[in-house]
């Protein structure tokens, strides 16, 4: 019994002792792992400090290469806004030097300074006019106004050389005599070429040539102008007037010889035409083309010049194969047999014209109350004239009011239609200085269309054959192209107010 509890307390004792031994191998795990835990524990925080700082580091990288990037973006987008800006303003110089540069061609420069010519023209001639008109009785002011018409007549016929240089306009029906128009001719070169000794032989038959006053005397005056370019010292010219029926058409062959006084001391060499000559002979050629004539020169240096003109005459078949047209200031009836009615417009035209001519075309007097009122059939006669030109609009204003009209003036389109749809009623003729405005689709045509299909046009401009023109209208529109004078008015607004 001893010897088992000897037994069994060894054992304990054993127990213990290996329990005990047990423990501090545990502790001494423990105490390891710890340590091993501590030092992995350290490593990783040394690990993930590391980490961090190159991650940040890595981040600075990153936002100063985006801070670069956005730099040099900047610096890119300022240089191209600088190259654009650069670029348009080369361009922009570039444009103004090459417009600078250009220069229009010389027909269609003639052509831009015709227009303006011609309202300029037509307001200081008919200026002019009413000053004569206004002091019939101080005679010494009278002439003085009457110098300063013709000095605006040489203007008048310098407006005409430039556009007929430019271009031919479509020829005015008409007739004229060839001893009335050699007539006007000498009295056209009186006031330009002085010391100009003028003489014409003509034939025992009166001929009639085809084309109005004032265009065949501008082609002989361009004829003559390019002679005197020829042969300047020239003072002599004679006019040979012949029928020639050479070819289909019969003609009036006109010969102008400008020849001098006396033969030159030694024979003079051929040169090259001046630019004086060149215009004066093409005006004339245009205005002669489109009248179906034309012109050739011969020059003899220091001798003399020669121009040959051909314009077809009037025959019987040529006025019966004229279509109609609008009438304008040059139209004359071709016709003795006139009604009542007629005669008694031709009378007032007559009577018009006599006052209107100047006193130094032979008149010895100018009447104040030179204006034959025209009975009107309007109930109202209200007149709207549309007219950029101050000057021109006041003359169209005097004779208007002369004739007992009431005048409404307007500066463009959009206030014509105003005035004529608020009272359409009021008004009798339309005055446009543009033929353009009587397009089909222009507003003012078709409101005149639609609101006074019964009112007369007058017209202060050529009617371009591109104008679309309702029928009917066409049948109510009177012509007359700038320039114009008071007299040449007065014909036109005839015809234009006639019943």
């Amino acid at each position: 019994m001893i010897e088992l509890a000897y037994s069994l307390a060894g054992a304990i004792l054993a127990a213990v002792a290996a329990l005990g031994l047990a423990r501090r191998r545990v502790a001494r795990v423990r105490e390891q792992a710890s340590l091993e835990l501590g030092r992995a524990t350290a490593t990783q925080q040394a690990d993930a400090t590391a980490e961090l700082a190159a991650q940040r580091e890595r981040t600075a990288r990153m936002v100063a290469s985006l801070k670069a990037e956005i730099s040099a973006l900047r610096q890119a987008a300022t240089d191209a806004a600088h190259d654009a800006s650069d670029d348009r303003a080369r361009r922009a110089h570039e444009a103004t030097a090459e417009q600078t540069s250009l220069a229009p061609a010389p027909r269609d420069l003639a052509q831009w300074l015709s227009k303006e010519l011609a309202t300029i023209v037509s307001g200081i001639e008919g200026g002019t006019f009413q000053l004569i008109e206004s002091a019939p009785v101080l005679r010494a002011e009278t002439y003085g106004v009457e110098s300063l018409w013709l000095a605006v007549r040489r203007l008048r016929r310098f407006h005409d050389k430039v556009q007929a240089y430019a271009r031919a306009l479509p020829p005015t029906v008409g007739v004229t005599a060839i001893d009335l128009l050699l007539t006007d001719l000498r009295d056209e070169l009186s006031t330009t070429a002085l010391g100009l000794q003028i003489a014409w032989n003509l034939p025992q038959t009166s001929l009639s040539l085809r084309g109005s006053q004032d265009e065949l005397v501008a082609a002989l005056t361009f004829t003559c102008k390019a002679l005197r370019h020829l042969e300047r010292p020239a003072m002599r010219l004679s006019i040979q007037v012949e029928p020639g029926f050479d070819s289909d058409m019969p003609l009036a062959l006109i010969e102008l010889t400008l020849e001098r006084d006396e033969a030159p001391d030694s024979m003079a060499s051929a040169t090259a035409p001046t630019v004086g000559f060149l215009v004066a002979r093409c005006a004339a050629q245009n205005v002669l083309r489109a009248l179906g004539g034309t012109v050739a020169f011969v020059h003899e240096p220091g001798h003399e010049a020669r121009a040959l003109l051909r314009i077809p005459l009037q025959t019987p078949d040529w006025a019966a194969a004229t279509p109609a047209t609008a009438p304008t200031a040059d139209v004359v009836p071709a016709s003795d047999e006139r009604s009542a009615t007629e005669q008694a417009q031709h009378e007032m035209d007559l009577a018009a014209d006599l006052a209107a001519a100047p006193a130094a075309f032979g008149m010895t007097k100018v009447d104040a109350d030179r204006t034959v009122s025209i009975p009107r059939r309007h109930r109202y006669g209200g007149v709207l004239v549309i007219e950029g030109d101050p000057a021109v609009r006041s003359m169209l204003a005097s004779e208007l009011k002369a004739q007992g009209r009431s005048v409404f003036a307007c500066s463009d389109g959009a206030a014509a239609r105003s005035l004529i749809q608020a009272t359409p009623d009021r008004f009798e003729v339309l005055v446009v200085d543009q033929a353009a405005r009587l397009d089909a689709g222009d507003l003012l045509a078709s409101t005149v269309a639609r609101l006074c299909p019964d009112m007369r046009v007058f017209v202060l401009s050529e009617l371009d054959q591109q104008l679309v023109l309702a029928p009917d209208l066409l049948q109510r529109v009177t012509q007359i192209r700038k320039p114009f004078g008071v007299h040449e008015l007065r014909r036109a607004l005839a015809a234009a107010l006639l019943p």
